[in-house]
């Protein structure tokens, strides 16, 4: 065989030239190639269907064989027919399909130098098992050293060995070890170790342990030094004593419970603090440990607490919290979830001990991340509170509180070394185990969780300050203020120089009991003195010389300037005394020749008043006065409990008001714990009632309490009196005064009652009026609780209020000479009977009770007792029960009302009223009674309310019909019918009525039938909710359907028909149908050609065309038209109907000879038969078709693309119908050899 050549084609992408005969066609998903003979990438040819399926391969390859379908290329570490499997080395279900199916075995790291076996499978509880553990090596995952080896597999770098062969090296230290040459052993150490045996840590780190990959662990020394060694000192206990320590009971926001939800029983041999769940339920209560347990506790790091409780529930087990233990720091948190972790449930009602670690495992923060171990020191370096869970679950009964304790450290140099705890050497300023806190002499300095401290700014006044504020303490040289950056009160000069400030040169600093404020002065530019508050008489910088009126010497010690006698002025009214003349110069509101009395409408001539006289207020009624001499007596608030419910944190505008509080053991305060919530909002303590009213004979005196508070952050001071507000008869005063008060600090505050210290909230001044005004009926003293976004708590106690003469305040209270029907000091109240009915200027004037009382509130005009059945502000209305006119005065005014009967018994609506045709009509109807007077019983009730005695009883619900409409609601298109069923059960006979809720009549499209509604044609009128009504004889009930009609949507009709074409005998049936495919709304004809009719035994139903017991003359073709508002539509079948005939069949060539590799080609027809003939093609001897072979029914031709001998035989062609069926045969002979081909 020679010169063998094909002509073929290569694929070019210009397609300029085209090859003819050869095809390209658009092949369907997993086929490719010119005739789609081929396979896709990604499929293979399946070898049963002989189609092309896509590759299995578990989604970790995407090629596999064309022909035998084994995957290729098998990624994510797996293998196999299939890439089913993990590779050696690995472990897992490959089958899942994802790119973490299989996972490095862990032998029993990950790591190379750690993995002591090759293979590991995955094991039934979900974990791997190394299955060829080396020499040496034993345990499930190769993590034990075997007998007769020692090392630690765990470890990154260790190994086992054989026992005896090095046992020199630190093995916490080193990874490996060796023998060199010469016998000597060779260590190698981890990363942060350091010394021939890898037995000391190196520089920067501590805390040698063999469970460490690196040996030991870097310093932490809060971030300010990298010098530490271990710790060394002892262990010891720290206990909570519940009879003495303050352990309180409160959210994890500090919502405080109340105290006396908790106390103390004795339990065998100690104290336990018990709760009974009752005013707080859906919160999560947590016990607040004593303050010992707080502060820096860094020494405690490795320890546990410990604690015992007992949680008593109901049952229901609704977790409160995730957290058994919270450890608060100033800003945020961390909770404990070990045994939530670890799946450990509580018992109820049993006495457990849990013990919580004190390192940073299982710890979380609030957003379940976790904390490392430089976090977790900084808290144990700062916690501001420890606090375990009081409430696990929402309902709780009763949490006991056994017994707590704590390990801490304690620094001892003949002590052992604790382990995972470090001894920095700190730089100046800081001092702690690990720097965490600030030495004496230094302040916490800046934001960050780490801080700076710094050395504290007292100008060399003070040596020492508050460690977080930086406040200085026992300032010296005459100095004060918070960096003993002012002189004291009677010294002068510069102390933020370092100078020491110097006694005031004032004259009278050495008298002594003069009833003067003490002195004091400032430094004027030239840093000499200057006194400001000179003595009455005396004048100069130094007040060194006397005014006009006065002499004397004030120069020398002791000595004051005195009024000129001669003159013989009153000395608290006299401004000054003229020499010549002998005249008295008074002030400005007293008068006399001695200025010795008072002005009209002026009172209280005293020395200290610049002014002489005050001015009577007397509420504007009177211009008389005189002082009084009343002592009111002293009104006092001391916490105790039960705490009084008047005492409440408010809003300023007083619209919500709490008053959960605690009493605070120690300080003898009223505790508020302050949430977010408070502290982006301006609360305050409202004091107690027997503070507020009216309160005019304490003008002058003073209001006194003690304040505490807290904050986040370490605030240096503030000033919190400037937002103290007193309210009262629509006025708001703010107090003007600058004292300070610290954080952590009980600080006492004194309030004066006078108006020259308040101000209006525009900052305008205070009158003596407007004081007054409020003085009359105080409406609320405020108190800051959050006057700083962080402040945490808040503390108020030991209120006093006194009056001007307790002080010996110079200022006195008023008693007004008052017109008739008036009263009180300042002509304030009315008298009995009389009221200014809310304008507190308006004169007193009688209640209007409309002779119905004689008494009512003399500041409001509302009036007390109303008598003959009469109600209201003003007795203005009958009172509930009763009707009628309460205005006419009358005794007989309101009668009863009657709903239906008199007496209690039969009144079955407590209010009624006058109805327009003179009659009364009972109003509030009891549940189960209706009616004017109520007199009948409401639906699915029964009984006789009109006789004595008589009820109404609610029928029971077994009597009740029960009923459901189905379906419930409906949406149609306009002209569609609809369909509403009512089923009803009822044990007693049972009448249907249907109706429209909204009243309307039923519309002739509904036709009612029993329990079923029906509409036909529906229009959008009849849109809307229908109701069926069941009742028996003592009951009923009613449900609701909704019935929506939209409006018609049309779209175009395109006519669909099937059959396309039919062939029946004469007699027989045939069906065509027609349908649109898109329109809803349409309507169907059927037409002949020609416009001849429709056979007259055919027939149209919904659409279908049926023609039955066919003629000849039915034959021929038929029209279906579909037809809307749109469109028209149309589409054509054809009908042949004849004789049944069996057909003849004829095939060519009848028989042929070919060789082997030729096309063979035989055409079969069928001729005569009625209706036409199916042809089928067949092998004489009943074996299968030729594989390569084809046949075309339309042609009724047969091939056979490429003969070979076995296709050799005899085949028959059949033409079948109804009529029967007609065969005849052909013979293939095939000559010549078979092509065998060889593989090279």
């Amino acid at each position: 065989l020679l010169s063998v050549s094909l002509d073929s084609g290569v694929e070019e992408q210009n397609g300029e030239n085209r090859i003819s005969l050869v095809e390209q066609c658009v092949c369907p998903i997993g086929y490719s190639s010119f005739s789609c003979e081929k396979c896709s990438s990604g499929y293979f040819r399946d070898q049963e269907s002989k189609t092309c399926v896509k590759c299995a391969c578990n989604n970790h390859s995407n090629t596999c064989h064309p022909e035998t379908g084994k995957c290729e290329n098998c990624v994510h570490d797996t293998e196999g027919f299939n890439c089913e499997t993990c590779k050696p080395g690995y472990y897992g279900n490959a089958t899942q399909g994802t790119s973490r199916d299989c996972k490095k075995c862990n032998c029993p790291l990950t790591v190379e130098t750690n993995s002591f076996s090759e293979f590991c499978y995955l094991d039934t509880d979900g974990k791997s098992t190394c299955s060829r553990c080396q020499e040496g090596y034993a345990g499930r995952n190769c993590e034990i050293c075997d007998q007769g080896y020692e090392g630690n597999s765990t470890v990154l770098g260790g190994s086992c060995y054989k026992v005896g062969n090095f046992s020199r090296c630190d093995l916490a230290g080193s990874v490996s070890q060796s023998m060199t040459a010469v016998g000597e052993v060779r260590c190698t150490c981890k990363s942060n170790v350091i010394g021939s045996l890898c037995d000391k840590c190196r520089e920067g780190t501590f805390n040698l342990q063999i469970s460490n990959p690196f040996g030991c662990e870097r310093c932490f020394c809060s971030r300010k030094s990298t010098n530490c060694t271990n710790f060394v000192g002892s262990k010891f206990m720290m206990h909570a004593s519940f009879q003495d320590d303050d352990l309180k009971l409160a959210t994890i926001y500090s919502k405080q419970v109340l105290p006396h939800s908790l106390h103390n029983t004795a339990d065998e041999h100690y104290l336990q603090r018990v709760f009974s769940q009752g005013e707080i339920k859906r919160s999560a209560l947590f016990w607040h440990l004593p303050a010992k347990f707080s502060g820096s506790k860094v020494a405690s790091y490795g320890g546990y607490l410990e604690y015992t409780v007992t949680y008593s529930w109901n049952g229901t087990k609704i977790p409160s919290t995730t957290y058994d233990v919270v450890l608060l720091g100033k800003r945020f948190g961390i909770g404990y979830v070990g045994r939530k972790l670890r799946k450990i449930e509580y018992e109820n009602g049993r006495r457990v001990t849990y013990k919580v670690p004190l390192n940073e495992k299982f710890w979380r923060f609030s957003s379940n991340s976790h904390v490392s171990k430089t976090l977790f020191i900084v808290f144990l370096g700062r916690i501001h509170k420890l606090m375990i869970l009081a409430t696990p679950y929402v309902e709780m009964i009763e949490t006991r509180l056994h017994k707590v304790k704590m390990e801490s450290g304690v620094e001892n140099k003949s002590a052992v070394q604790l382990p995972g705890i470090e001894r920095c050497s700190c730089p100046d300023g800081y001092t702690g185990s690990s720097c965490e806190s600030c030495a004496v002499g230094y302040t916490q300095s800046g934001s960050s969780i780490f801080g700076r401290c710094v050395k504290c700014n007292c100008h060399g006044h003070s040596s020492n300050c508050h460690r977080q504020t930086g406040v200085c303490q026992e300032c010296q040289h005459n100095t004060t203020g918070e960096y003993c950056d002012k002189c004291k009160l009677g010294f002068y000069g510069n102390p933020q120089t370092g100078s020491t400030c110097q006694p005031c040169p004032c004259p009278h600093v050495a008298s002594e009991n003069s009833g003067e404020p003490e002195a004091t002065c400032s430094m004027d530019k030239e840093g000499e003195p200057v006194c400001d508050r000179c003595p009455e008489g005396h004048e100069g910088n130094l007040c060194d010389r006397c005014k006009e009126g006065f002499t004397g010497n004030p120069k020398v010690p002791g000595e004051l300037c005195k009024p000129v006698s001669s003159c013989g002025c009153h000395h608290a009214g006299t401004k000054s005394c003229r020499k010549e003349t002998n005249r008295c110069i008074c002030k400005e509101n007293v008068e006399g020749v001695k200025c010795r009395q008072c002005q009209r409408g002026f009172y209280n001539l005293q020395k200290r008043n610049k002014d002489g006289c005050t001015p009577c207020f007397c509420m504007g009624f009177s211009t008389t006065c005189r002082a009084s001499d009343q002592s009111p007596e002293r009104i006092e608030f001391s916490p105790q409990s039960p705490l009084p419910r008047d005492l409440v944190v408010t809003t300023e505008d007083l619209s919500r008001n709490i008053s959960d509080f605690e009493v605070d053991m120690h300080s003898k305060l009223v505790r508020f714990l302050v949430n977010t919530w408070f502290r982006q909002s301006n609360v305050y303590w409202k004091i107690p009632e027997r503070f507020l009213g009216n309160k005019v004979l304490y003008y002058g005196g003073t209001l006194s309490l003690m304040y505490f508070f807290s904050s986040l952050v370490d605030s240096k001071t503030n000033s919190i009196t400037n937002f103290i507000k007193i309210k009262g008869n629509g006025l708001t005063l703010h107090y003007q005064d600058h004292t300070r008060v610290l954080q952590e600090t009980e600080t006492n505050i004194e309030i004066l009652l006078e108006e020259n210290r308040w101000q209006k909230p525009d900052r305008s001044i205070v009158s003596r009026d407007e004081f007054m005004r409020v003085l009359v009926h105080i409406d609320a003293i405020l108190i800051p609780v959050s006057y700083t976004r962080q402040t945490t708590e808040s503390r108020l106690g030991d209120i006093v209020l006194v009056a001007a003469s307790e002080k010996n305040n110079f200022l006195k209270p008023e008693i007004c000479d008052c017109p008739l029907n008036t009263a009180g000091p300042s002509c304030e109240s009315c008298v009995a009977g009389y009221t200014r009915n809310g304008r507190q200027t308006s004169q007193c004037v009688p209640c209007q009770c409309h002779s119905h009382s004689t008494q009512c509130d003399p500041r409001t005009g509302v009036c007390k007792t109303c008598e003959d059945n009469t109600a209201g502000k003003h007795c203005e209305v009958c009172a509930p029960g009763f009707y009628g006119n309460a205005r006419n005065g009358g005794k007989n005014g309101c009668k009863e009302c009657l709903c239906p009967l008199p007496g209690s018994s039969n009144r079955f609506s407590e209010t009624c009223f006058l109805d327009k045709d003179g009659l009364p009509t009972c109003d509030a109807c009891f549940e189960g009674y209706t009616g004017r007077r109520c007199e009948r019983c409401s639906l699915n009730y029964t009984g006789n309310p009109s006789t004595p005695g008589g009820k109404c009883f609610k029928v029971p619900v077994k009597l009740i019909p029960k009923l459901k409409i189905i379906p419930e609601s409906l949406t149609v298109q306009e002209g569609d019918s609809a369909e509403f069923v009512c089923n009803v059960k009822s044990p007693r006979p049972t009448q249907i009525i249907w109706s429209r809720r909204d009243g309307k009549a039923l519309s002739k499209r509904a036709n009612v039938e029993g329990n079923v509604l029906r509409f036909k044609n529906l229009q959008k009128s009849d849109q809307g909710s229908y109701v069926c009504t069941a009742s028996n004889d003592i009951a009923l009930r009613t449900a609701k359907s909704l019935l929506v009609v939209r409006k018609q949507q049309l779209s175009a009709v395109i006519v669909d028909v099937s059959p396309k074409s039919r062939y029946i005998p004469v007699g027989g049936t045939a069906k065509f149908s027609c349908t649109s495919k898109t329109a809803s709304r349409y309507s169907i004809t059927w037409s002949r050609e020609r416009n001849k009719p429709l056979p007259s035994s055919s027939h149209v139903k919904d659409g279908t065309l049926i023609i039955s017991d066919a003629r000849l003359s039915d034959g021929g073709t038929y029209t279906c038209t579909g037809k809307n508002a749109l469109n028209i539509d149309r589409a054509i079948i054809s009908l042949h109907v004849g004789v049944v005939v069996k057909p003849q069949v004829s095939v060519s060539p009848r028989k042929q000879i070919v060789d082997v590799a030729d096309t063979v080609k035989f055409r079969c027809s069928a001729s005569a038969g009625f209706p036409s003939a199916t042809l089928l093609w067949q092998r004489g001897d009943g074996r299968q078709l030729p594989q390569f072979s084809t046949f075309f029914s339309r042609t009724g031709v047969f091939k056979i693309l490429a003969a070979s001998r076995r296709d050799e035989g005899e085949y028959m062609c059949t033409a079948r119908n109804t009529g029967g069926e007609s065969v005849m045969r052909v013979q293939l002979l095939v000559k010549g050899r078979e092509l065998v081909c060889l593989k090279t």
